[in-house]
Parts: structure tokens; sequence; C-alpha cells
């Protein structure tokens, strides 16, 4: 192996400048690179512009499936908790209709005798009123009795003595409602009420007084009455 010797004028002597490089100018090639890898970043950016857009379309489309199912379900439960209500409602009127019902019965099973008195207190007075009013309700009271005895020929009318005027005016009437009959005797009788009156013959009795026909209103009165029990 040899040694080059060491001088000390080489180590300073300066080293001659290194010519500059020159500036490297694109090659065709090199430019078409360039030109390949700027599409290839916009291609990039555009895809990924069309990924997000789509991933927020998605996200839009699942947001308003949702909240149009939690709509459906909302209105669902809304339907169902309104139906739940209204079951509650109609069962508590139902309760209360079985309470009245129930009040009912025990008032007028308590009360049973005041409320038939009261009506038939009431129905009294209107017969009564009508007597008043209506001086023809006795001629009427007459024309019933004679048609349950239809048959008779000879009859006894005993009447209040403030009808007997007018039922003695009425005698031909009574003859055209009944052609079997020769004779009407017409009696005033002051235990006989007003606008009432009793027909008799060697036959019977047909009782169509005031206190007769309020007997028979009670007795309808009552029998309306229990059978809505």
């Amino acid at each position: 192996m040899q040694y080059q010797p060491f001088l000390l004028n080489e180590l300073a002597r300066p080293e001659p400048p290194k010519p500059a490089k020159p500036p490297r100018h694109a090659m065709p090639e090199d430019e078409g690179r360039e030109e390949q890898a700027e599409p290839d970043l916009e291609q990039f950016h555009q895809q990924a512009q069309e990924i997000l857009e789509e991933a927020r379309k998605h996200a839009e489309e699942v947001e308003r499936e949702a909240y149009e199912q939690g709509f459906k379900q909302g209105e669902k439960d809304g339907q169902e908790i309104g139906s739940m209500k209204l079951e509650k409602i109609l069962d508590r009127i139902e309760q209360i209709s079985r309470d009245l019902d129930s009040y009912h019965e025990t008032f007028v099973q308590k009360h049973e005798k005041e409320i038939l008195s009261l009506v038939s207190a009431i129905a009294a007075k209107v017969i009564k009123a009508q007597v008043d009013l209506e001086p023809e309700t006795v001629k009427n009271a007459v024309m019933e009795a004679l048609s349950v005895v239809s048959d008779w020929q000879e009859v006894t009318v005993r009447v209040d003595p403030s009808d007997f005027e007018f039922l003695d005016e009425m005698r031909p009437e009574f003859f055209e409602k009944v052609a079997s009959l020769r004779s009407i005797n017409i009696v005033p009788d002051s235990s006989v009420e007003k606008g009432g009156c009793i027909v008799s013959s060697d036959f019977g009795e047909v009782d169509a007084s005031i206190e007769s026909r309020l007997d028979k209103v009670s007795q309808a009165i009552m029998d309306v009455f229990y059978s809505r029990r």
C-alpha cells in the first residue's frame, strides 16, 4: 500500500469552485408525470365530496324514517292513551249509572208510600180541576156508566146537587146512547162528589164517582210503578 506525501501547500491551496449545476428543466416525461399527479388530487377531492354528500343524504333519510316511525308510533301511542282514557271514562259512567240505579231502588223502597200518595194527590187535583173547568165531565161519566149497562131498561142516576139541573137537560142524549133504555131517574145526592155519578138498577150498580176514578188512576200508577222496578 503506498502513501501519498502530505504537502502544506496543498492544504492551503484553495479548491477550485465546482461548477454550478445547471437548473434542471422538466423533461417531457416529468411534465407528463406532474400533469398526471394534479388530476389525481382533484379526483380525490371530488370523490371525497361525493362520499360526504352521499353520507349526508343517507343520514337525512335515516333521520326522516326515524322521525316518521317515531311520529307513527307516537300517534299510535296517543290513540292507545286516548282509548284507555275513554275506556276509563265509560267505566266511570257505567259505575255512576249502577250507583244511581241502586240509589233509586233504595230510595223507592224507603219512600214507596210517600211517592204513591204524592202521585195520587196530584192525580186527584188534576181530575178535580178538570171537573171545575169542564161542566160536561159529569155527562161523560154518566155516558160511560150507561155504556157498561147497555141492556138495562130502567136506571137511577145519583149525582151531586150542583150537577142535577145540567144532567136533567141531557136526558134525550142518554136515551140516544142506550137503545134499550126506557126510563132514567136523575136524583141529586150530596154524598156523590161533583163531576161523578152512580148508576143503579135492579140488576146492579156502576160506580162512576170521582173517588172511583181516582182509585182507578192510583191503581194504574201503582201498576206502572211496580212494573219498572
